[in-house]
């Protein structure tokens, strides 16, 4: 049985800038922890499960917020934007259904106004609702750190349970979605225990794209939670 207890100490940064709180993270990237909306990392330090020594804390810095159209017809998603935000967002509801379902799935309410969708991957829980839903539209990460940035395919984010490819000086600062092809839509389906509450039982991300011409579907893509160690996709 885990006990909560008192938080630990740490000392907390409060940068302002993507740039500021890269140099954070190289300063520190061996003893940091990034704090979003903090609904797991707070628990695990109050079960000392982690116990950073600095807390670098990301709501001060608000181009990690938004939903932003892109000239190509995708959408970049700031990290820092909370679960409730990608939900009730017009455009992601019409143009990326499968993502707004998942959205509305997590937690109830309360999470959902705080938990954000960088700290949703970052956590790298096979049981977590969005990944299975960003895998299947073909989504992206921006990873940044002080010297460089790279981008990495959602599917590709998740080596081993409980892990992400990001290294420790880096920041995940966007997630990009492809325009969706037309004749195409998808749907996110989960089972649990009790509705709004209990983690992900399974869950399932399914996405396909309709070939009019031929009659038949031309791209079908199936993301699963809590099947695997990691999020995975058939």
């Amino acid at each position: 049985m885990s006990y909560l207890r008192r938080l630990p100490k740490f000392e907390y940064f409060a940068p302002h800038s993507i740039d500021e709180a890269c140099d954070l993270l190289a300063a520190h990237s061996n003893e940091v922890r990034l704090l979003a909306g903090g609904t797991d990392l707070l628990l695990q330090m109050r079960r000392r499960e982690a116990c950073p020594a600095y807390i670098i804390g990301l709501k001060g810095i608000a181009k990690l917020s938004g939903i932003q159209v892109l000239a190509d017809g995708g959408l970049a998603i700031g990290s820092m934007t909370t679960i409730k935000a990608l939900m009730s967002s017009p455009v992601v509801r019409e143009n990326y259904g499968v993502l707004a379902e998942a959205a509305a799935g997590i937690g109830g309410p309360e999470l959902r106004n705080v938990a954000t969708i960088g700290g949703n991957l970052a956590g790298a829980l096979p049981c977590a609702d969005l990944p299975p839903a960003l895998i299947t539209l073909g989504a992206k990460v921006r990873l940044k750190s002080r010297n460089r940035e790279r981008v990495v395919l959602v599917e590709d984010l998740f080596p081993q349970f409980g892990k992400t490819v990001a290294r420790p000086d880096e920041l995940l600062t966007t997630i990009e979605l492809p325009s969706i092809p037309s004749s195409s839509g998808g749907t996110y389906l989960k089972f649990h225990d009790r509705q709004s509450m209990d983690m992900t039982t399974v869950g399932v991300s399914a996405f396909v794209t309709w070939d009019q011409a031929n009659d038949v579907f031309r791209d079908v893509k199936i993301g699963l939670a809590s099947s695997a160690p990691v999020p995975s996709i058939s």
